[in-house]
């Protein structure tokens, strides 16, 4: 990035540094709608997330599946993660 020139926001979609591109003027609104997304999944869940992001930066691709894969045994397994999947599941299909 450093020596590379500028590029637009479809080029940082097609490179994958952004998942998603909004229309100008939409960036807050649509922060916002996935900032509450996030703060209703259970908190055990995005707690693993983010540890196991901050891991994969530094591991390999194999450890890094690895790691998502004993997370997400685990966290399946919770209350919280039955009810949240029950919760968009509601969502979905109104």
């Amino acid at each position: 990035m450093l020596i590379r020139p500028r590029f637009t926001a479809s080029e940082a979609l097609e490179f994958s540094v952004v998942t998603e591109v909004v229309a100008a003027g939409n960036a807050v609104s649509r922060a916002l709608e996935l900032g509450t997304h996030i703060a209703e999944l259970p908190e055990p869940a995005v707690t693993a997330i983010k540890a196991s992001a901050d891991l994969m930066v530094e591991s390999s691709r194999e450890t890094s599946v690895l790691l998502e894969r004993i997370a997400y045994a685990a966290l399946a397994q919770t209350d919280e993660a039955r009810e949240a999947g029950e919760r968009l599941a509601r969502r979905h299909s109104e």
